[in-house]
């Protein structure tokens, strides 16, 4: 996934200003290497082509939290490390769970396929590690 920098959109009316302006929701949490990873859908579901849902994770070393992105900001106040995005082939991507199955960690989501205007699909990927214990997802082309 790219890593350029992003920045969380102004909050709707009526909502406080850390929360920022994009949804958020499905959280899920999975422990790995000492730390306790925060796996969140932010942006918009179940518009199927118009989706524009990202998966983002932050991680603490205790399940309470905070919850930090690899710049240090927290989760609750509008930080995120996108981990997944649409793309030409996806509108938008999760609803994630993580799991491991015979020593191997994957992560399971729904995504809409741009292929077939917006068709919500199941996806099943490989998620790899990087030196700092960062998720990555391993894309199967």
């Amino acid at each position: 996934m790219n890593e350029r920098k992003r920045t969380n959109p102004a909050p709707l009316p009526g909502n406080p200003a850390e929360a920022g302006g994009n949804a958020i929701e499905a959280p899920f949490i999975f422990k790995k290497n000492g730390y306790y990873y925060l796996f969140a859908s932010i942006d918009y579901c179940c518009k199927g082509a118009k989706s524009d849902y990202k998966m983002i994770v932050g991680r603490a070393k205790d399940v309470q939290g905070p919850y930090l992105d690899k710049n240090g900001v927290a989760l609750d106040a509008g930080g995120g490390t996108f981990l997944l995005e649409g793309n030409e082939k996806w509108n938008g991507v999760g609803h994630n769970a993580v799991y491991t199955f015979d020593k191997t960690d994957y992560i399971i989501f729904h995504g809409y396929d741009a292929t077939q205007n917006g068709r919500p699909k199941l996806r099943i990927e490989k998620l790899a590690w990087d030196k700092a214990q960062w998720p990555i997802v391993e894309i199967n082309q």
